[in-house]
């Protein structure tokens, strides 16, 4: 505090400190000031004296002191004077209202290292500390990018507010500090709109970085589908640069590219999988995709293609079904079961080693299963129509013959209904199932090109029979449908054979790829 008015510098004068930044004065009563002299306006006048700007806080405060100063004695220093602060503006900010999930920045922690001075159990089951047991978090759902869909509010940007000037004990103005806008910029795939809402305008994974937010609608992964990742659901093109790892799932509306190897992983491509590494399996690969399939190899993967499957080396122990051709020219099948709608093109089918093969041709698998069970619901209509009529003529014969009395009229009224119900569900099921039937004689194609080798123990499975090839055979083999619906092959240029010639048959195959 510094002496701000005592000009006499009489000790047994009121005097004024004011603090050296100017926030508050004290007014200072010497234990031998005459108490009978100690008056509002001599106290105000001394203040106003020093500088302090006189106001009704100041007076109030003033009549505490004169108040409380009365008795003698004893010095007295009250703070009668204080500033009013400015009210500094707040900076503009973004609040974010997606899910950044905060926790997936860092992998789980490893386990702790063993202490050899524990009692272990190295019988312990691996699953014995799974996630799911406790409720605790499944790391492999924890995932490291925020995914939006376009139309989703992103966050909210908060205006900055204008500061208030404040004053000091003297009257001087202090100065508040303005807000400041926030610091984000954004590209055309987000919208600030006129309640300052921040809105996708375009569907896939939100980027934020140095104050600029953009939506990439491609996803990209620089090393693995990995702890790193957690699994990945997401609505647009996947490119992961290294691999996908054991158990983790990659889903994506658009194109998957997995330029490294995919383990055993679930792999679901809205459109094109390219597996340029090759997928091992391990009998735990699944892959569901919605258009073609492109790949170095497959191994005991299962799963199904909506188009073509175009592999260059070797599908192994596989089990899938492929809704349009299988065209590998220079690869094998070897071992497992596929199911191909249409071309199958191969350099080797099957294994010098007699590998149990099963191919199913001729089969639409998309359409099958549902006419099988339309023509099994349609059947059942049609039998209880039958018994309804039977049991609706049984009544006519008795009314025709005059024993009308021995008639259930309620039950007529039934039998009439329920007739005419079964009537327009056969007049709607039986135009769909012979479209159904119609498309799949289109659709149904038996075109099987073999380069290189057929091999013994392949089987071919179509209308209901497996045929089993005896003994290996050079290529090129073609093996095709005739006219009258039977199998048949061909050796390079040579003539069209049944194919008993060379396959023995069973009749006890299963018809369907399912």
């Amino acid at each position: 505090m510094t002496e701000a008015s005592n000009p006499s510098h009489d000790p047994a004068a009121l005097r004024v400190s004011i603090a050296p930044d100017r926030l508050t004065a004290r007014l200072h009563v010497p234990a031998g000031f005459d108490r009978a002299l100690l008056q509002p306006d001599l106290c105000a006048a001394t203040l106003q004296q020093a500088g302090v700007e006189i106001n009704d806080k100041v007076r109030r405060a003033i009549d505490r002191l004169v108040r409380d100063a009365q008795a003698p004695g004893l010095e007295i220093a009250h703070t009668v004077a204080r500033a009013q602060p400015p009210v500094h503006g707040q900076d503009g900010r973004v609040e974010w209202r997606v899910d950044e999930n905060p926790e997936t920045d860092t992998p789980p922690p490893a386990p702790p290292e063993p202490n050899p001075n524990d009692d272990v159990d190295n019988n312990r089951d691996d699953n014995d500390n799974d996630d799911d047991d406790d409720g605790a978090v499944n790391h492999y759902d924890r995932s490291a990018f925020t995914i939006v869909k376009s139309g989703d509010t992103l966050g909210h940007i908060h205006l900055p507010t204008v500061g208030e000037d404040g004053r000091d004990v003297t009257g001087q103005t202090l100065q508040a500090r303005q807000g400041q806008e926030a610091q984000l910029t954004f590209d055309e795939t987000i919208l600030l709109d006129a309640g300052s809402n921040l809105i996708a305008q375009t569907s896939g994974a939100l980027m934020r970085a140095d104050g600029h937010a953009m939506i990439e609608p491609q996803l990209e992964i620089p090393e693995y589908v990995d702890f790193s990742t957690g699994n990945i659901n997401f609505n647009g093109d996947v490119v992961v640069q290294k691999g996908v790892r054991d158990c983790f799932t990659l889903k994506a509306e658009g194109d998957i590219e997995v330029r490294g190897l995919i383990e055993a992983a679930t792999i679901i491509a809205g459109r094109d999988l390219i597996a340029a590494g090759g997928f091992a399996g391990r009998e735990q690969g699944n892959a569901q995709i919605g258009g073609c399939l492109k790949g170095r190899y497959l191994d005991n993967i299962r799963g199904q293609v909506e188009e073509d499957l175009c592999i260059d080396r070797e599908i192994i122990n596989c089990r899938l079904t492929v809704h349009g051709s299988v065209l590998s020219p220079s690869g094998s099948v070897i071992g497992g079961r596929l199911a191909v709608t249409r071309q199958l093109q191969i350099n080797q089918l099957g294994s010098p080693a007699g590998a149990s093969t099963e191919i199913l041709i001729g089969c639409v698998p998309r359409y099958e299963p549902l006419a099988d069970e339309l023509g099994e619901i349609v059947e059942r209509y049609e039998k209880r129509r039958q018994e309804l009529i039977e049991e609706q003529n049984m009544y006519n014969e008795l009314a025709a013959q005059g024993r009308p009395a021995m008639t259930d009229k309620q039950r007529e009224v039934d039998l009439a209904s329920e007739l005419s119900r079964i009537e327009t569900c056969l007049q709607k099921g039986r135009p769909t199932l012979d479209k159904l039937h119609e498309v799949i004689a289109r659709e149904c194609t038996v075109d099987v090109s073999v380069e290189r080798r057929l091999c013994h123990n392949v089987r071919f499975i179509f209308a209901g029979k497996a045929f089993t090839i005896r003994d290996d055979m050079r290529g090129p083999v073609q093996i095709a449908k005739n006219d009258g619906g039977e199998l048949v092959y061909r050796r390079r240029d040579g003539p069209l054979s049944p194919i008993t010639d060379i396959a023995d048959v069973n009749a006890h195959a299963p018809r369907r790829a399912a």
